[in-house]
């Protein structure tokens, strides 16, 4: 995820940082916060849906909705929790 996240911060690699979100888009977790997505606390997935400040992800070693069966899951999230979110444009 750290490596994601500095490539687009950097532009490399025809990546980018969005406020934007858009389905197809990447997005990073850093769920101890700091937004440094550093440190073994972070996760990843692709934009499926956007709604205001809620969105769906597709995401790859998680739990499905009752908590069990690690797997590949549509996730709800939002942006206004308490982690860091970050989306990530492929250009």
């Amino acid at each position: 995820v750290s490596g994601w996240v500095k490539q687009a911060r950097a532009g490399n690699y025809h990546l980018s940082v969005t406020t934007s979100p858009q389905p197809g888009d990447i997005v990073a977790y850093d769920w101890n916060g700091g937004n440094d997505f550093t440190g073994g606390h972070e996760h990843i997935g692709i934009v499926r849906s956007v709604s205001g400040s809620s969105f769906t992800a597709v995401e790859g070693n998680t739990g499905n909705p009752n908590g069990s069966n690690d797997g590949v899951y549509v996730k709800s999230r939002s942006t206004n929790s308490n982690y860091d979110v970050l989306f990530i444009r492929v250009r």
